[in-house]
C-alpha cells in the first residue's frame, strides 16, 4: 500500500511519519512518568534506569517532532496552487491553539482543585506543581501562546507548542526563503540560527520565563523546521 494517504480534508499523511510520531509520543510520556516518579533510587536501580534512558529521551523526541513538523508543513507548498496564508494560518491555529487552551484550562483546574497537596512518594519535579495558589495574571498570560510564558506554573509540557505556533505563523515566509537557497546555504543558516541561540544561553541576553520559552530558543527550533524543497517528495 502506498505510504502516502489522503485525509478527509485532502491533506497528505505519511504512514511511516505517523509511526515515528507515535514512538516519539510514547517516549515523551515515559519521560514525564520517570520525571514524576524518579526519587534518587539505590545505585542498582539507578543503573537500570540509565541503561533504558534511550527509551524515554523526551527532549530528543520533541526535536524529532519539530523536524517532522517542518517536513509535513512543507508538503502543501511543494504543489500548485500553494495554500493561501490566511487559510494556512487558520488551520494551524485550530490545530495548535485550541487544544492548547483546553489543555491549559484542564491543568489549571487540576492544580487548583485536585493536586492541592504534595505526594511524598513522588519526585520534587512533580510536587512543584502541587499546592500553589491560583494566579489570574499567569492564567491570562497563557492566552497569548506565542509569548515568553511562565509555563512552569501549570504545565511545562506545552513549551514545544509555543515554538510550533510562533514558527507556524511565519512558516510560509521561512519556506519561501529556503526555496531560494542552495542546500549548503540552508545548512549554514541553520548553523547560524543554532549558534545565536547557544550564545544567548552563554551570555543570558534573554531569560526564559518558562522551560525554553524564550524567543532566542525559537531560532534553534527554526533550524529544525528549516527544510530544503529537494528533501521532500517531488
Amino acid at each position: 500500500m502506498d505510504s502516502f494517504q489522503k485525509t478527509y480534508s485532502g491533506q497528505t499523511r505519511v504512514d511511516e511519519l505517523d509511526a515515528l510520531r507515535g514512538l516519539a509520543a510514547l517516549s515523551v510520556i515515559l519521560w514525564h512518568f520517570v520525571c514524576a516518579t524518579y526519587t534518587v533510587p539505590d545505585a542498582g536501580t539507578r543503573s537500570v534506569v540509565m541503561s533504558l534512558y534511550v527509551l524515554f529521551q523526551g527532549r530528543a523526541a520533541v526535536i524529532l517532532f519539530f523536524i517532522l513538523s517542518g517536513f509535513v508543513l512543507s508538503l502543501p507548498f511543494l504543489k500548485e496552487p500553494r495554500p493561501q496564508y490566511g487559510a494556512f494560518a487558520l488551520r494551524r491555529v485550530c490545530r495548535i491553539y485550541l487544544p492548547y487552551i483546553a489543555l491549559v484550562a484542564l491543568a489549571i483546574l487540576v492544580r487548583t482543585f485536585v493536586a492541592v497537596k504534595k505526594i511524598p512518594d513522588l519526585s520534587d519535579w512533580f510536587n512543584d506543581y502541587c499546592g500553589a495558589p491560583f494566579s489570574l495574571k499567569t492564567a491570562l498570560e497563557h492566552l497569548f501562546l506565542v509569548g515568553n510564558i511562565h509555563i512552569m506554573e501549570y504545565n511545562n509540557a506545552v513549551w514545544s507548542l509555543v515554538h510550533e505556533m510562533r514558527l507556524s505563523l511565519v512558516f510560509p515566509l521561512l519556506f519561501a526563503a529556503v526555496l531560494r537557497m542552495k542546500p549548503v546555504v540552508s545548512i549554514f543558516v541553520c548553523m547560524v540560527l543554532s549558534g545565536i541561540a547557544l550564545i544567548n544561553e552563554v551570555y543570558g541576553w534573554e531569560t526564559s520565563n518558562g522551560w525554553q520559552t524564550g524567543y532566542f530558543y525559537t531560532l534553534q527550533v527554526a533550524a529544525f523546521f528549516y527544510r530544503r524543497h529537494s528533501f521532500g517528495p517531488s
